[in-house]
């Protein structure tokens, strides 16, 4: 990892070693040997494409990181996954998580730790926070249960739909203001 003169999206999270840390040209070739190492871990989660959205998004000076978070999942000075947050309707206080780590790092609780953390800034930024999942990627069902996800509804072609929700009092109204 390099040294960054720009001022960076970090996000801290419960553990001493694990850090997440907006994507930065300078880190597009580890970003692409994890995703290279991965792609069938990742193809198989439905993430493989975060790569490929990485790259376009970090040479588009347009890009609005508030729109879609891009984070590597950094324990040390090694990128050892990533995890994102995308907003695809403006008018909807909801952001949906993807998220993937290497697989020789599966099984330490890197994946909950990052998950927590990011679902806690999306919370405190008011937005109810999703995730989809295939059936059969019960690991993925794991991690999001740990970090207090309720599964919300079985959807079609193979996945699940999870969310966590913010109770913010403005969002709470908003849920009143619908039910009536």
């Amino acid at each position: 990892m390099s040294e960054h003169t720009q001022t960076l999206f970090e996000l801290p999270t419960d553990s001493d070693d694990i850090l997440l840390r907006q994507f930065t040209t300078e880190d597009l070739q580890d970003a692409k040997n994890l995703f290279e190492t991965n792609k069938d871990d990742f193809v198989r989660g439905g993430v493989w494409s975060a790569y490929d959205v990485l790259e376009k998004n970090l040479n588009d000076p347009a890009h609005d990181q508030n729109a879609v978070k891009q984070l590597g999942i950094w324990q040390g000075n090694e990128l050892v996954g990533f995890i994102t947050s995308a907003k695809e309707d403006e008018s909807i206080d909801e952001v949906e998580i993807g998220y993937g780590v290497d697989a020789g790092k599966t099984k330490k609780g890197i994946a909950s730790t990052a998950l927590r953390a990011l679902t806690k800034y999306e919370i405190g930024q008011g937005n109810d926070v999703i995730a989809e999942v295939d059936y059969s990627n019960k690991a993925s069902e794991h991690v999001l249960e740990k970090a207090g996800y309720q599964l919300e509804m079985n959807g079609r072609n193979g996945r699940m739909l999870y969310r966590k929700l913010s109770m913010t009092e403005e969002n709470l109204m908003r849920r009143l203001q619908n039910l009536m």
